[in-house]
């Protein structure tokens, strides 16, 4: 070791070491900026999924001018991403909405703007803002895919009545491309 590598703290050396070429779609973080579907988007808050066992997913609130979606991005089997924006509960079929709120599970099925869903998925955790280091909210979430697997649209539950619904579809990590950290 030479002696200005003995007077480097460790977080000089960590910064040394990254390389802002380099960065994965694993790796964004609040302020970074990325391009997808020919526009450049904007991370503006960043949370996170604790589904237990050491199960984690992160999900990006990313905006582009006044459109906000969301960038969900799981590594559990394997990489998947998804981009998603919320809808209303109310835009879902009637009976759906009816049978949710009655029984507070879904039906097997649900058809959203022509496109047929079915249900996947049904995940208990606990949901938090990563930058704000808040407590953990306790949710309940179910994935619903299409029969190509190519659209997805999830409804969160929060407490006995309040439901989030957000549609949108999966994407490949090439869609998302020049990647670049933030200033901060």
């Amino acid at each position: 070791m030479g002696l200005l590598d003995f007077f480097k703290s460790k977080n000089d050396k960590e910064e040394a070491a990254f390389d802002p070429l380099d960065i994965r779609v694993e790796d964004l973080k609040k302020g970074d900026l990325f391009d997808y579907n020919l526009e450049t988007w904007t991370v503006a808050e960043e949370f996170e999924y604790d589904w237990g066992d050491e199960c984690f997913t992160k999900e990006l609130l990313i905006v582009n001018g006044s459109e906000k979606k969301y960038l969900t991005i799981d590594i559990e089997d394997g990489l998947e991403l998804t981009i998603q924006e919320k809808v209303t509960l109310r835009s879902l079929d009637e009976n759906f909405v009816d049978h949710l709120l009655d029984v507070q599970e879904p039906l097997k099925k649900v058809k959203h703007d022509g496109i047929k869903y079915y249900k996947d998925a049904k995940n208990y955790g606990y949901y938090r803002n990563v930058n704000t280091k808040s407590e953990g909210e306790e949710c309940i979430s179910w994935d619903f895919y299409d029969a190509d697997e190519k659209h997805i649209l999830t409804i969160d539950q929060w407490g006995e009545s309040e439901f989030e619904v957000s549609v949108g579809k999966v994407i490949k990590p090439s869609d998302i491309s020049d990647i670049l950290p933030s200033s901060k």
